[in-house]
């Protein structure tokens, strides 16, 4: 089984700066997964454990009732953030709130209220009450995978209940009854099973009082979109899942090799062969976004208004470098370096990240003029056919070939330069 990676830190608390920023109430926060310490929970000490911030649930028998690690204090109107896996098992978790603990049902720890499910069976229960609340989560399956991290934001404000999964808003619940609680401990479930089990759950942070509005949408999951970006026009590239919009270059079909999907990226493979890839629609003026991370020492681009008149897809397209600067030799040079307009135009102040790590490439056409970021930053930006331009391109390899950068519309393409390089989060929005 492949390992999976811990959700990033960064992401989430981007999530809480950016939410207190914006709080017009006074708000405590509570980080309730710090370090090694359990201190602000109470459960069951054979079930619940906590490593390196991550709180581990974890179960070698059966579980005869739903027990939970509870926090100490209670919680009415409130903002969780959270990363949660189902590493093991066959059934499902949750997290509860506004309830109350209830060892009427069996064990000192299990817990009577509202239930937020996951991953298999998303949907809002009422453990020991009205049971299924027919809410409907649907869209939270195709935003999650079992035994991957996914990031949970729950807002509770006075009846409404939203949850957003991975960035997206999946589901709204209205407390249609008076007379119900409406403040209790937050639970992190270890549910009944006649199988052993393991849950984890990192970065839990609890805002109490919190402005009456999702921050989740801030930074989306990798491969989807958020309603923000299709409100304006975004379209995926790649769903994180399979090739569909892709094919070989000059080719029919997508190639049987030296290319997979793995772990949510589009995976290059090293000396596997497999040529070119490229977009199926064409495109003319755009905004384009993807993350990159390369192997050691390795090389790679994305070239952009690609024909497939030539015999390489670099006879016709600018490129967009992707490299390990400090190992392979192009990197020696400004010109060749990451993110350049390769062999034209150097990238200046730029900031990249190690190898290893993705980072945020840009590439905006518009008419003539030619921006490349890198994590988040310009770093380089050009005019094609200006009296620079066409210098630099006499002075280089491609006034070899007259059909360079000389194309109105046409095809991404993803290069093999025989290393390894991995791509992911690709989205696009055309340019009017």
């Amino acid at each position: 089984m492949k390992s999976v990676p811990k959700p990033s830190r960064a992401m989430v608390f981007s999530f809480i700066v950016v939410s207190l920023f914006q709080s017009a109430v006074a708000a405590d926060t509570y980080f309730l997964s710090h370090g090694d310490s359990l201190d602000q929970w109470v459960g069951h000490e054979k079930y619940w454990s906590i490593k390196d911030g991550v709180i581990i649930g974890k179960s070698t028998d059966e579980v005869a009732v739903s027990t939970f690690l509870l926090t100490k204090q209670n919680f009415s109107d409130f903002r969780l953030t959270a990363s949660a896996r189902l590493v093991s098992g066959d059934t499902h978790s949750g997290l509860a709130f506004r309830g109350r603990v209830a060892p009427e049902h069996g064990d000192p720890f299990t817990y009577a209220g509202p239930l937020v499910m996951f991953n298999g069976n998303w949907g809002f229960y009422d453990l020991f009450g009205r049971k299924n609340l027919g809410v409907d989560c649907s869209k939270a399956v195709d935003l999650s995978k079992a035994g991957e991290w996914t990031n949970l934001e729950i807002l509770a404000v006075s009846n409404r209940v939203r949850l957003a999964v991975n960035g997206v808003l999946v589901a709204e619940w209205i407390e249609s009854e008076p007379n119900r609680s409406m403040e209790g401990p937050i639970g992190l479930q270890l549910a009944s099973s006649s199988t052993p089990q393991e849950i984890n759950f990192s970065n839990v942070v609890v805002e109490s009082n919190p402005r009456d509005q999702l921050v989740t949408l801030i930074e989306t999951a990798p491969n989807n979109l958020t309603v923000e970006e299709i409100a304006e026009g975004w379209h995926l590239l790649f769903d994180g899942k399979s090739t569909e919009g892709w094919r070989g270059y000059q080719k029919e079909t997508f190639p049987e090799e030296g290319w997979e999907v793995v772990d949510g990226s589009i995976h290059k493979i090293a000396e596997a062969g497999g040529g070119d890839i490229l977009t199926i629609d064409p495109y003319q003026d755009f905004d384009f976004r993807f993350e990159w991370k390369v192997a050691p020492g390795a090389n790679s681009g994305v070239m952009y208004r690609v024909s497939e008149s030539e015999e390489r897809s670099y006879y016709t397209g600018p490129e967009y470098q992707v490299l390990d600067d400090d190992r392979h030799n192009d990197g020696k040079n400004p010109v060749t370096s990451a993110a350049s307009i390769y062999a034209l135009f150097a990238p200046e102040n730029k900031r990249l990240k190690p190898v290893g790590e993705y980072n945020a490439g840009r590439i905006v056409l518009k008419g003539n003029t030619i921006e490349h970021y890198l994590n988040g930053e310009l770093v380089v930006t050009k005019e094609i056919g200006s009296e620079e331009w066409n210098n630099q391109v006499q002075n280089s390899k491609f006034q070899k070939w007259p059909n360079f950068a000389k194309m109105p519309k046409g095809h991404i393409v993803l290069q093999d330069h025989g290393d390894d390089v991995w791509f992911r989060n690709l989205k696009i929005k055309p340019l009017k």
